[in-house]
This record gives structure tokens, sequence and C-alpha cells, in this order.
């Protein structure tokens, strides 16, 4: 009797123990977000606010403190950051963050909560001074065949942040905060040029925390009611998508996003609303709400594999605290949509009169129905006599009926031809539900073998 006894106890109590610390941990969170909007919802742009927990951080120079709500950092000369993970009864590091991209474009929001340490990549962060030797005209490419549209003098003291492949060209910043090139052969370096990042005309230039690495925390909050360890990034709907570089991956972002990285593991990217294009070597995927992005990581922070798609987990998504964004969001939404959906492509070589080669589509199916048909339509090639096609049950070459690769198997012949491309073709899937995607432009080139 004494046994049945103990043990009734023990399953007694432990609700009672477990409802306290949810009871606690829901009332860090409130507290934490209620400082973290009080003191964060009119932050300037370029600017960090302290929201909630133990933050530590490094600065170039000095900096003010930045221990309290309400306390800001200056985002172009803050280096890193390190949010406390959550540990009760008080601890759960919160940040709020205003990047502006430049005078031209309205700003990033990003809210950081959890056991996250960020690092500036800024363009800036890699200036080095270079002194003009004689009169020189600013260029708006690496290269005299550009247009100009300023001139520096001899004397004059320019910051470059990035020099072409051959470093005959720097881009440079000026004194007035234009961005342009100049020949290397005009200036003097002053620092180490060896650190310089290669660029091109179309490279953007990132301000402050609108290029970043990061890292989160694997393990769980101690409660249900806590949020995941990442980063909320929210950009402006509509109008041009704003550039974005983290960890080392092109994001052309106008989309509300919740982001996680662990070292060596995966960089993966929630869409929660809007639309977010992710570009890694040759692959290139548009993700719609409800989509998850995930990017094998390697070196630490180095993406190092193939692109990877899935729905998003509702779990994972449920108590972020999307209150700290300046735009309303509704992520429950997206989970609605029965339409499969085509949201990119591998880059893809056909070689000439080799018979089919399989090409790789990257689908998203929320509802799981078996995709049974493919429709390829032809649009455009430079030349060529092409015919489109329709293939039942296309082949899934990685994942599931949910989420994954599908085959798109083509052909080609050069003819009297040594190279064709793109071939640009339209392209829906249709599930055994009926739904039909809307239409992917999808491509290849035809090489000789």
């Amino acid at each position: 009797m004494k046994r049945y006894l103990v043990i009734l106890v023990v399953f007694l109590l432990l609700p009672a123990g477990s409802s306290a610390q949810e009871d606690e941990c829901t009332a860090l969170i409130d507290r934490a977000l209620s400082e973290a909007a009080a003191h964060c919802g009119d932050l300037a742009p370029g600017t960090a606010c302290f929201g909630h927990g133990e933050i530590t951080f490094t600065t170039r120079g000095d900096a003010a403190a930045f221990a309290a709500a309400g306390d800001t950092l200056d985002l172009d000369t803050t280096c890193c950051m390190r949010l406390s993970p959550m540990q009760l009864p008080d601890a759960w590091g919160v940040a709020v963050m205003n990047v502006q991209p430049d005078a031209r474009s309205d700003s990033l929001a990003l809210v950081l909560f959890g056991d996250v340490e960020i690092h500036n990549a800024a363009s800036s962060l890699a200036e080095i001074e270079v002194r003009v030797e004689s009169d020189t005209p600013v260029y708006t490419g690496p290269g005299s065949h550009y247009a100009t549209f300023a001139s520096v003098g001899a004397g004059e003291i320019l910051y470059a942040n990035a020099c072409n492949c051959t470093q005959n060209w720097l881009r440079v910043r000026l004194p007035g905060g234009e961005t342009g090139w100049v020949p290397a052969r005009r200036v003097t370096i002053l620092g180490q040029a060896e650190g310089l990042p290669v660029a091109g005309q179309d490279t953007p230039v990132y301000a402050g925390m609108q290029a970043f690495t990061f890292h989160s925390g694997a393990a769980r909050p101690p409660c249900a009611a806590a949020p995941q360890n990442g980063i909320l990034i929210q950009a402006p709907p509509g109008g041009d998508a704003t550039h974005l570089s983290v960890n080392g991956v092109d994001i052309l972002l106008a989309a509300t996003v919740f982001a996680r990285a662990e070292p060596e593991g995966e960089l993966s990217l929630d869409v929660l609303d809007g639309s977010a294009t992710i570009r890694v070597a040759d692959e290139t995927i548009t993700a719609p709400p409800g989509v998850r992005v995930a990017i094998p990581l390697s070196g630490g922070y180095t993406p190092g594999g193939h692109l990877k798609v899935m729905p998003t987990n509702p779990d994972d998504i449920e108590h972020l605290p999307l209150a700290l964004l300046p735009r309303a969001v509704d992520p429950a939404a997206a989970f609605d949509n029965p339409l499969p959906l085509i949201v990119g492509q591998r880059a893809c070589q056909v070689v000439s009169d080799r018979g089919e080669t399989a090409c790789a589509l990257h689908f998203v199916n929320l509802d799981g129905d078996a995709i049974v048909r493919m429709t390829s339509k032809f649009v455009y090639a430079p030349q060529g006599k092409w015919e489109g096609s329709v293939r039942e049950f296309p082949a899934i070459l990685a994942g599931d009926t949910v989420s994954g690769d599908l085959e798109w198997r083509v052909s080609c012949s050069l003819g009297g031809a040594n190279f064709i491309g793109p071939v640009i073709w339209s392209i829906t899937i249709a599930d055994e539900a009926g739904h039909v995607s809307e239409p992917f432009e999808a491509s290849f080139n035809c090489v000789d073998g």
C-alpha cells in the first residue's frame, strides 16, 4: 500500500510543478516582449535596441551603454552581439534592429531572441583608406567604359570596400557617401588590400547588419510557450525586393522570414508572408508563404550543399514574437493553399543528341497529394524547333509527395550550332486531386558533348 501511495504522490506533484514552470515562463515572455515593445518601437534607422535579458557585444571604438531596455547601438560600428538563452526566472535575450540598406530603400526590421550570436558583415567593416594621387573620374562600374558621375582630386581620402577580380579597380565610398569605382593605379592604398572582397557593378553595398553571419542554439527552450531561438526578418511588402546576405546566402526579400542556423548543420528560412528569392551557387528558389528553404552549412557558416524545400512546420512558428515587427503577419493563412508549387530549379546543361537528361525542379505540395502530371510548353530559344510535352507521373528525384525535387526530362539537338541557350519553358504540375500549379519558367542550355 505504501508503494502505491508514493507513486500517487509523485503523480500528483508533477503536473503542479510543470504548470508552475509554464506560468513562470509565460510571465518572463510577457515581461520581455512588453519591455522591448515599450522601448524599441520607434527605433531610428541604422540602430540596434536592447529589449531584455543579457546581451554581450563588441564594437569598433567606444560604445554607449547597452545594458538596459531602450539602450541603442550604431549598426555601422557594431561588430557582433550575443544574446542569452532562456533560463528562468528572468534570462532571455531580446534585441530589435532597424537596418537601413541605403537612402532610397525602406528599412528592414530584425528581431533577435534567445540563444543567438550575430556578426556584422557590412561593406563598411572591410573599408580601408586610399589616397588619390591624381585627379580622376569616378565610374559607375569597374571599367572606363562605364558612365562617370563624379570626380575626385589629388590628395583626397576615399574608403575602398571591394575590388574587381583583377584588383585593377577599387569600389570606393566618397566623402559624401556615394559609392563608385576608380582605377587602382590612380590611388595609394593605405591599408591591407588583401582583405578586400571581390565585387562587380551589381554587387550590393551592404549597410550595417544588411549582411551578417549568425548561429542560433539548437536546444529547445524550457517551456512550451517559448519560441525557438532565431531571428525574425521583415522587409516592406511590394515594390523592389531588398538585398540581404545571411551566412553567405544571397536573398532578395519582400517578405517576413524566420531564420535559424546551426554551424555544420543547416540555415533554415521559413517564409511567413510575401516572397523570398534565395540563391546559392547555381540554384535559385523563390519561396512563398508556408515554405521552408534549408541550406546545408559547412565550415561553420558557409553554404555547402544543395538547397532543400519543405513545408514549414506550424509548431516551429507558433510562438514567434511577431508583435515586435512593424507590420502584422498571419502565418496560418499560408497553410490553406491546396495548389502544388514549383519554386525553383537547379541549373541544367543538356548534351546534344545524347537522349533525355533529368533536370531537377524544386516543388512543394502542402496537402501531400501525389503529383500525376507535368506539362511543358515551349516559350523561347535563340534558334531551333522545340515541342512541348505532357509527362504522366513524373519521378521524384529527392523528397516525397509533399516536397522535394521532381524530374523534368528534356533533350536537345544543336544541329549546326555550338550552343543554344537558354531554352525557356513554361511548366505546370497537377496533383491527383486535380489541383494545378501556377506556371513556372524553367530553362536549360543545349551544349556540345
